[in-house]
């Protein structure tokens, strides 16, 4: 069976959201496999396809695109936290 992660970019109910959700849903009536979903709080979007995933995880992630500049400490931190919500994902699938 293939397990397919969806990292969704917020809890909230966006365009991004939605595209990801509609696709589960496609995938779901098409093929035979486990979805994940990540996302960084409660909310919304976690709430409306609960009934579509195989498991939602609530994992705090750092927000890495931006249209600012960032300084390069502070790009550095944001990997260093990227790495770690990776660890503590892989924990939990």
């Amino acid at each position: 069976m293939i397990r397919i992660l969806h990292i969704f970019p917020s809890s909230a109910i966006g365009g991004s959201e939605l595209c990801a959700l509609e696709t589960i849903n496609a995938l779901n009536n098409t093929t035979r496999h486990k979805n994940y979903a990540v996302f960084p709080d409660y909310g919304p979007m976690q709430k409306k396809g609960e009934n579509e995933f195989t498991k939602s995880i609530i994992l705090h992630y750092d927000w890495w695109v931006a249209s600012k500049p960032w300084s390069l400490l502070l790009k550095i931190k944001m990997v260093f936290g990227f790495f770690r919500s990776a660890q503590q994902l892989k924990k939990k699938i």
